[in-house]
């Protein structure tokens, strides 16, 4: 179904009404478009929100955190089969 934009005129004496419209403007954005963008911006912005907060997890890490992390990692014995350094 096309859908275009409805023009109307309205007498101020009598109240009547008159509808005129366009057949070769633009189609009519509908409320259909508006909410598939919407939605789409919405999961954006939940995506946006989770990699800010990941962000700000690293940015206020302590450091001893991590190297603490980091050492604890380097205290894994090689698997069978690997040189030790």
């Amino acid at each position: 179904m096309k859908s275009a934009q409805l023009i109307s005129h309205r007498c101020v004496d009598c109240g009547f009404v008159e509808f005129f419209v366009d057949t070769q403007a633009k189609p009519v954005v509908t409320l259909k478009t508006i909410d598939d963008e919407n939605e789409r911006l919405r999961n954006l912005v939940t995506k946006l929100q989770e990699r800010v907060a990941t962000l700000e997890t690293i940015a206020t890490d302590p450091g001893e955190r991590t190297s603490r992390e980091i050492e604890s990692l380097r205290a894994i014995p090689p698997a069978s089969g690997d040189k030790p350094d």
